[in-house]
């Protein structure tokens, strides 16, 4: 048995203006729907506590811009009114038992 969470690498061809560490990346990420701009995920495990950061990449003008630091792991990504919506799997003990991990939770940000 493995994890649900992949981890890879980046490579971005054909575009030079964006500098951006190779590893430890989740694969999801979403597109703006005019393309403008590239919302990725990476990863930060602090104390084997699982956590992330959201890199939004404007396409036009390779500006990236890295927000804070959240908990959880992604499970679906997507750009909805210039707002980050996801669904992340983030543990509760309280509401874990035997074979049921708990919980999934919506939220939304604010586009960088």
């Amino acid at each position: 048995m493995g994890s649900p969470y992949n981890t890879c690498q980046i490579e971005l061809i054909g575009f030079d203006k964006v500098s951006l560490p190779k590893y430890g990346w989740q694969d999801k990420y979403a597109w703006a729907n005019d393309y403008s701009k590239l919302v990725l995920i990476k990863y930060d495990f602090e104390k084997n506590i699982p956590g992330f950061h959201f890199f939004v990449i404007n396409v036009n003008t390779g500006e990236v811009e890295e927000s804070k630091r959240h908990f959880g792991l992604i499970n679906k990504i997507s750009i909805v009114d210039n707002k980050i919506v996801i669904n992340k799997f983030l543990y509760d003990k309280l509401k874990s038992g035997p074979g049921k991990l708990c919980c999934e939770v919506d939220e939304e940000f604010d586009m960088l």
